[in-house]
């Protein structure tokens, strides 16, 4: 209400303004004196030097109204309320991407710290075992590394079958890996958790993890599940 009241008084001012401004410039100064000449000019009448005067000062008054009112019209603008012109911006869509964002990394770290531990015991001059570990640990897995130059033992006490062998041994959540095992076949063992004692890849097939090609071939290999009693059975295929 105090908004439409004031924008009343602006508009009648401005109007009274411009009213008074045309009155006086519409009717010009008169005299009775320079109507009927200087011979009927009575000395009782003002002198030219005085109408000067009064015209300036009728000028004056003029220009200090039309000053109020644009005074007022620059107030009235000044004291507009916020209300009025306040506007509500949209979030950023980078406001906006955060959470999700958030919550993918929280999910990713989730799943990460939900793979349980690998001890991968080799030895410390293979350097496929090293790239190995590098593709178990990019896969998530927290890995710890034992570097012995007998594995002989190891393998004979998670029971590797005879003739199954390959140049690292891992242990994971109860389970044995032997050799060059996707990290993908892993975690599906984990998941799946099959009554047995692990899996194994023997020997070292070309383009399995750990042993890749420089142009990216794929020496057919068979990832074998064993049982409690030392059988073997195909778990997964690669490179067919």
């Amino acid at each position: 209400m105090k908004s439409i009241a004031r924008k009343t008084v602006l508009a009648g001012s401005i109007t009274g303004g411009a009213a008074i401004v045309a009155e006086g410039a519409a009717q010009p100064l008169k005299h009775e004196a320079f109507e009927k000449g200087p011979d009927h000019c009575p000395s009782s009448h003002p002198t030219p030097r005085k109408q000067g005067t009064r015209f300036m000062l009728h000028n004056t008054n003029a220009l200090l109204i039309i000053a109020l009112v644009a005074v007022l019209a620059l107030t009235a603008c000044a004291e507009a309320p916020d209300s009025a012109i306040a506007t509500v911006s949209p979030p950023t869509p980078a406001l906006v991407a955060q959470p999700a964002a958030r919550a993918s990394g929280q999910s990713l770290a989730s799943a990460q710290s939900a793979l349980p531990l690998m001890i991968v015991s080799k030895s410390p001059s293979c350097g496929c075992c090293q790239l190995w570990v590098e593709h178990m640990q990019e896969a998530g897995f927290t890995v710890e590394v034992v570097n012995t130059d007998d594995m002989g033992p190891i393998k004979q006490r998670v029971s590797v079958p005879y003739g199954k062998g390959s140049c690292h041994t891992a242990e994971v959540d109860g389970y044995f890996v032997e050799g060059h095992v996707p990290a993908i076949d892993i975690k599906r063992l984990l998941t799946e958790r099959p009554k047995g004692k692990g899996l194994v890849v023997p020997g070292m097939p070309a383009g399995s993890p750990g042993m890749e090609m420089p142009d990216g071939r794929v020496q057919p290999y068979v990832v074998e599940f064993v049982a409690d009693d030392g059988s073997t059975s195909t778990f997964a295929r690669h490179g067919d």
